[in-house]
């Protein structure tokens, strides 16, 4: 029983979360049908937390919230709130729905959010072209970045002003 109660700990100080057992952040991470972390929360357990746990595995645990809520008002609810959730996280992070897994359940709790509440099929929607877009503005950027990479080494200032005015690639000098 003490283990359990440490677990489930967190410490607040002047009504702000300075520290907890991962169990318990990543439990107050997770929304409810009557609960949504704060945004700030939100971003920082979304940045850090990949330190501690895989984030697929935050995402199994949004599916089994879902699959734990039987009553129907409360599963619209929850259902409004998980779709916040994936809004929040898809926009502050997408690249973490580069991994084929973590967009298999980020498509499986789309699909069960349009199960569960039929009138946010437009939301998701909006949610994974914008999340789509986003990561091929990623992928975009990244091969452009790969085409910056290839540098030329230059003997003198003048030939990197030629070269430069030409606009091609990158230079150094040597």
């Amino acid at each position: 029983m003490f283990l359990w109660r440490l677990l489930q700990t967190m410490v607040y100080r002047e009504d702000t979360l300075v520290s907890g057992a991962l169990e318990a952040l990543i439990r107050h991470a997770i929304p409810t049908a009557d609960y949504f972390p704060e945004d700030a929360y939100l971003f920082a357990f979304i940045l850090c937390a990949r330190i501690f746990v895989p984030l697929n595995e935050v995402l199994v645990r949004v599916i089994r919230s879902m699959d734990r809520c039987k009553d129907e008002r409360r599963a619209s609810l929850l259902a409004r709130n998980v779709l916040r959730f994936l809004r929040e996280w898809s926009d502050s992070f997408p690249y973490d729905f580069r991994e084929e897994h973590m967009m298999a359940l980020c498509i499986d709790i789309t699909q069960r959010l349009v199960e569960a509440l039929p009138a946010v099929r437009r939301e998701v929607s909006e949610l994974q072209t914008d999340l789509l877009a986003k990561l091929t503005a990623v992928e975009t950027y990244e091969e452009f970045l790969a085409r910056c990479g290839e540098v030329r080494y230059v003997n003198s200032v003048e030939e990197l002003t030629a070269v430069s005015t030409r606009g091609r690639q990158n230079y150094t000098r040597k």
